[in-house]
C-alpha cells in the first residue's frame, strides 16, 4: 500500500528511505510510514500537535510496575484530546484544510489509526489508540469520557498504574493537574 500527502486534494508522493520528521529513527518508505512524516504542515511536524498522541502511547506502553506514575506535558494548540475511559481509547481530533491520508479510509500509523473525513470546507482528522485489550483506561478514577481543548498553555496529564484489575487488564487512572 502507497501513502501519499493529499494537500488541498492534490497528491503528492513522497520521497522513499528519507529520515523521518515523526519518528525518532530512519525507517520511512511508501510502505511503512504515513504521511504525517512527510508532511509540511507545520501543525503537524514533530513536535507537532499529533506528537501528544504518540507520546502518550509510549508513555503507557513503559509504565512498568502497579504504583508508577508517569506526568506527562500537554500541549494542545488545535483540536482536542479525549481520553474515553468507556472504550478504552485515547483519540485527538483535529480540523484542518489538509488531508492526512485517503479520506474515508482508515490506516495504521504503527499502534495509531489515522481517519481523514472530508467535512464542507474543512477535513476532520483523528487518530485513535485502542487500548481495550490490555488496558483499562480511567480518569479521575470513573470510566468516563473526558476532552482537554486546546489551550495556550499547557496541560499536566498524570498517569497512575494502579495494577491489575479483575478482569485481568491493567488499570491506568489519568487525571490532570
Amino acid at each position: 500500500m502507497k501513502f501519499y500527502l493529499y494537500t488541498y486534494g492534490k497528491k503528492k508522493g513522497a520521497s522513499v528511505g528519507r529520515d523521518c520528521n515523526l519518528h525518532s529513527y530512519r525507517f520511512c518508505d511508501d510502505r511503512t510510514c504515513s504521511q504525517f512524516c512527510r508532511t509540511k504542515d507545520s501543525r503537524t511536524s514533530r513536535p507537532g500537535t499529533f506528537e501528544t498522541v504518540y507520546r502518550n502511547d509510549e508513555t503507557i506502553l513503559t509504565m512498568g510496575a502497579a504504583g508508577n506514575q508517569r506526568i506527562i506535558e500537554i500541549g494542545i494548540k488545535e483540536g482536542v484530546l479525549k481520553v474515553d475511559g468507556e472504550t478504552d481509547k485515547i483519540v485527538f481530533e483535529l480540523e484542518s484544510q489538509s488531508v492526512y491520508s485517503e479520506p474515508g479510509r482508515a490506516i495504521s500509523d504503527g499502534n495509531i489509526i489515522v481517519l481523514t473525513e472530508q467535512r464542507s470546507g474543512f477535513n476532520l482528522v483523528t487518530l485513535t489508540r485502542n487500548y481495550s485489550s490490555n488496558y483499562d483506561l480511567k480518569f479521575d478514577g470513573n470510566d468516563i469520557v473526558k476532552v482537554i481543548s486546546s489551550a495556550s498553555t499547557s496541560y499536566r496529564l498524570t498517569i497512575l498504574n494502579e495494577g491489575v484489575g479483575t478482569d485481568s487488564r491493567i488499570v491506568l487512572n489519568m487525571s490532570v493537574v
